[in-house]
């Protein structure tokens, strides 16, 4: 229950942001990584296919990661 509540609250806030972060989210929204917040979809576009979408995550998290501060 706590998991739907805080993807519902996550999409609305994306929504207000005028992006999402989501694999099938909206579909008028540009997409972004969530890892390096760069854009991966335009608004409009079809969806990215699951396998190119994991692959762009697996990137940039590593990417993400290595400029974490230890």
């Amino acid at each position: 229950m706590v998991l739907i509540n805080w993807a519902g609250f996550r999409e609305d806030a994306e929504k207000k942001a005028g992006y999402t972060t989501i694999r099938l989210g909206n579909r008028k929204l540009m997409q972004r990584d969530p890892y390096m917040g760069r854009m991966i979809r335009l608004a409009g576009a079809d969806y990215l296919d699951r396998q190119h979408f994991a692959e762009i995550l697996e990137r940039t998290k590593a990417e993400a990661e290595k400029q974490q501060p230890l």
